[in-house]
């Protein structure tokens, strides 16, 4: 029997939550067994969510936030199948998205597969990224990428319209179909990481095992973005950056490592003070400085 178990972490995000199970359970799956592992990292409000725990709805109710990484790992450990598929709680998946995705990875050979991915405007998300190197970063940081992107790549694939099929270096963790045998080689996600690049970390030590990472077109999701954590920007902020600089710590060589720290902790936050002053953002300029006042004392 195929089978493929779905992994979602919940952090009040239960009415997005809902619809994203809702729209899995009523794919078109064929013979695949699909079991939906809901771990909840600390909400309160997952009650209502409880009557729909059957043998497909599994719910691990952690009574804290434990992070992404962290979550997904003991999710992980009540999973049984080949294939497993992270999938974010602000998504939607369309009919024969799980169906096809798990048929062309088991085809191809492919250790890793994410697919199209819509968000509310209807647009293709840009969802591949290239491997973060110090300098894709700085021409990212300087928007030399978008000023000379045929020059200055960023480790965001921004000018790759996603339309077709490829081999990349990471697709991004919203949908993530992951061969089970390699995560647990790897040991899953790296939990120095709360949220945030996570997936990139994975992605990279995948790739260093020799892993094919495959973006496929053929199917699709519509993925919100941001989701509950749209309401704690500056939060987000710090957890992103202070991401950056465990990814950085951990791939990069010590120099390198010293360019990117100088990048996120010194020039960075000049840029973003700036860039807003001049678009008259000063409500943003104070959640910028929370953020930062985080990076900079919080241990």
């Amino acid at each position: 029997m195929n089978k493929v178990d779905i992994i979602v972490i919940n952090f009040f995000s239960e009415e997005i939550l809902k619809k994203c199970v809702e729209s899995v359970i009523s794919s078109d799956l064929g013979d695949i067994k699909v079991t939906i592992i809901i771990v909840n990292n600390g909400s309160n409000k997952l009650n209502e969510l409880f009557s729909m725990e059957s043998d497909d709805v599994k719910i691990i109710d952690l009574n804290y936030n434990a992070g992404f990484g962290k979550a997904c790992n003991i999710g992980s450990k009540h999973s049984n199948s080949d294939h497993i598929l992270f999938l974010n709680p602000d998504t939607i998946v369309e009919k024969n998205t799980i169906r096809e995705a798990l048929i062309k990875s088991k085809e191809e050979g492919y250790h890793v597969l994410g697919c199209k991915q819509f968000n509310d405007k209807n647009s293709v998300q840009r969802s591949s990224c290239r491997e973060l190197t110090v300098n894709r970063y700085f021409n990212k940081t300087f928007k030399l990428n978008k000023l000379f992107p045929n020059v200055f790549k960023s480790y965001n694939m921004s000018e790759w319209d996603h339309l077709s099929d490829r081999i990349v270096d990471h697709v991004i963790g919203s949908f993530y179909l992951i061969r089970r045998d390699v995560f647990e080689q790897l040991k899953g996600f790296d939990e120095r990481f709360f949220i945030y690049y996570e997936d990139l970390d994975l992605s990279k030590r995948v790739r260093d095992l020799g892993g094919k990472i495959f973006y496929y077109s053929g199917v699709s999701i519509f993925h919100e973005g941001g989701g509950v954590s749209k309401s704690f920007k500056p939060v987000r902020l710090f957890y992103s950056l202070r991401s950056l600089l465990i990814y950085s710590k951990i791939h990069f060589s010590y120099i390198d490592n010293l360019k990117m720290r100088s990048i996120i902790l010194l020039i960075e936050p000049l840029i973003r003070f700036i860039n807003l002053f001049f678009l008259f953002r000063f409500k943003e300029i104070k959640s910028l400085m929370i953020s930062y006042k985080l990076l900079y004392f919080k241990k």
